[in-house]
């Protein structure tokens, strides 16, 4: 007897809460060309380790129609820090 093949489903990563108990220091500022026509610069960030802030660098993505990129960013909620990922928007 011949078993169906199992069905694969991809489902998105969970977002995390992601909770830092100090502000994250000034972004680093990179200035580079782009490498490709309709690329977007998806700037770096600071990413919460448990202990403190590392630095993320920025990348360069390919354009997506009808969206644009919402950068990574730290919201201050009570006494600590919420990181919110960043993503693609419609425009």
């Amino acid at each position: 007897v011949r078993q169906p093949a199992p069905r694969v489903v991809v489902a998105p990563a969970p977002r995390v809460r992601v909770v830092a108990v100090a502000p994250p220091p000034p972004p680093t500022v990179v200035v580079s060309a782009a490498p490709f026509p309709n690329a977007v610069w998806v700037p770096g960030y600071y990413r919460w380790n448990g202990r403190h802030h590392v630095w993320i660098d920025g990348r360069w993505r390919r354009a997506r129609r009808g969206h644009h990129w919402r950068e990574a960013r730290w919201e201050q909620r009570g006494n600590g820090w919420i990181f919110v990922s960043g993503g693609w928007a419609r425009d």
